[in-house]
């Protein structure tokens, strides 16, 4: 009768490590092996009183949204490579709610403020709160 004997640490090291490879490459080839769907282009345009959007989506996958309110305007956009933008335009005669974040001693955490929107751009650059909706 034969003894069995046991394996050792770095033997069992270097099986999982075979397994843990042969799992990555079989991953790699189901990637390959999906096909990504091919995206439908969408060219959306919303308007109502309050607000317009537009949305356009190209057959790449790029993705551009613009909006146009009452008090704030805007643009996101995210590329295919996943890159995303958002600039957030402010009207500087509109008044805005401003929220303190603790950070300036004059502007208590929680402290709610109707400012100007020139005023507040000062603030949201230095970081000192947000808008509240």
């Amino acid at each position: 009768m034969e003894k069995k004997t046991r394996t050792t640490k770095s033997e069992r090291q270097e099986a999982r490590k075979d397994k843990r490879d042969d799992r990555k490459e079989a991953r790699a080839e189901r990637k390959e092996e999906r096909r990504s769907r091919e995206k439908k282009e969408l060219d959306i345009d919303i308007d109502t009183k309050r607000v317009d959007i537009s949305i356009d989506r190209d057959k790449e996958g790029n993705l551009d949204i613009e909006w146009d309110g009452k008090h704030v305007d805007g643009k996101y956009s995210k590329s295919k490579d996943g890159k995303v933008t958002l600039e957030v335009e402010i009207n500087d005669d509109e008044l805005y709610v401003f929220e303190g974040n603790g950070k300036n001693r004059r502007l208590p955490k929680g402290a709610i403020w109707k400012l100007t929107g020139s005023v507040i751009k000062g603030f949201l650059k230095r970081g000192w709160g947000k808008l509240k909706k």
